[in-house]
């Protein structure tokens, strides 16, 4: 049974390595729940804000095992943004964790 707002959730933020990503693992870590980044980028910076973070190294368009990914966790935040230069990527990187989410019956988030 997913986590309540009173209780510790598991989230997994997509991008959370980046600009808004990070203030959404910021965020999260400050309330206390467990959170998770999936990052092209491997886990170097997997602190969030002084507090410890999971870092799960996938290239979204090209992963297999996002459904597994995200039913390891109790929400989704999509925080997104392709690479200068290939920004038609973006729907095809979003569709991709917002059908691991449906397909998990997670909740989600899409934020930008």
């Amino acid at each position: 049974m997913p986590a309540t707002a009173s209780k510790t959730m598991r989230i997994v933020v997509f991008g959370g390595l980046g600009d808004v990503g990070r203030r959404m693992v910021d965020e999260g870590a400050r309330r206390g729940h467990r959170m998770s980044v999936v990052s092209r980028r491997g886990p170097g910076a997997g602190e969030g804000g002084g507090r410890s973070v999971r870092v799960i190294e996938r290239d979204v368009l090209s992963a297999d095992d996002l459904d597994e990914v995200v039913a390891e966790h109790d929400g989704v935040i999509s925080a997104l943004r392709p690479r200068d230069g290939q920004e038609e990527t973006l729907v095809g990187l979003t569709s991709r964790v917002v059908e691991a989410a449906v397909s998990a019956g997670r909740r989600f988030v899409v934020v930008g």
